[in-house]
């Protein structure tokens, strides 16, 4: 199952001695991606990223960090793709480039599969943004259900 999930946290968790090509190859190890099948370079061109794939992480901007973070999510093609504030201190040019490439991803293998967007955001624009479905969650809900998650003794894999 974890094979089909790709996470974008909302904390930027990257190697800073690292590049994003090689945090992107290490990323593509670990879900067993084989090198002919890699679109690790292709993925960063869709998200801006291609000109600095070479550059120490520590190096990019906020921005750049985030897009990363995403690049590090679609790295094995995951059927369900989860968001948690993805476009946090990005700009609105590339928010919408983002979400552009995401629904990219969606017609270019729609005939194989569609990626499930699973976003949470407080950004009312992306909030707005039109996809096949939404259920916006109202708080009092999160709340009982971490509450029942900590009675139960947390969650369990």
């Amino acid at each position: 199952i974890r094979g089909n999930i790709g996470v974008v946290p909302q904390e930027i968790n990257i190697d800073p001695f690292f590049t994003p090509l090689e945090i992107m190859n290490v990323q593509s190890g670990m879900y067993g991606v084989k090198k002919k099948q890699n679109k690790n370079l292709e993925i960063l061109k869709n998200l801006d990223l291609h000109e600095k794939y070479n550059a120490y992480s520590r190096s990019l901007s906020g921005g750049m960090k985030r897009r990363l973070m995403v690049a590090k999510a679609l790295v094995h093609s995951p059927s369900l793709l989860i968001l948690d504030e993805p476009t946090a201190g990005v700009d609105v040019e590339l928010r919408t480039k983002l979400w552009n490439y995401i629904r990219l991803l969606n017609k270019q293998i729609d005939s194989q599969k569609q990626i499930i967007k699973l976003l949470s955001s407080v950004t009312p624009q992306e909030n707005s943004i039109k996809e096949d479905r939404k259920a916006p969650m109202p708080s009092d809900e999160i709340e009982r259900i971490k509450a029942d998650v900590m009675k139960s003794g947390g969650y369990k894999p």
